[in-house]
């Protein structure tokens, strides 16, 4: 089992927790709750490649996934980087992934 991690700061994190499973519930399971006053979210979206939390809070997106093997690490990052991309558009995300396994 692998465990991989990234963290981005930025003012719309919990905008973009909530476009991703908005996006993501088309095709998989997902659930995400939003307060746009706290500017806080939460998401827990499920792929065939493994289990995905977002978390917004304090103008950082965190997010934290559990997958079997190193295939499916990198595949989930490759799904998430260019989904981020799109809907980040209007501004440079800086982050890095960290994998545990």
């Amino acid at each position: 089992m692998y465990k991989t991690h990234t963290s981005i700061k930025t003012k719309s994190a919990h905008k973009y927790v909530a476009q991703l499973c908005k996006h993501f519930a088309h095709k998989v399971e997902t659930s995400f709750t939003l307060d746009n006053e706290a500017k806080t979210a939460e998401g827990l979206t499920v792929f065939p490649m493994g289990k995905v939390v977002f978390t917004a809070k304090n103008d950082i997106l965190t997010v934290e996934a559990e997958v079997e093997n190193l295939e499916a690490c990198k595949a989930l990052h490759n799904v998430f980087d260019s989904h981020i991309e799109k809907f980040a558009f209007r501004e440079t995300l800086n982050y890095k992934w960290e994998i545990d396994g």
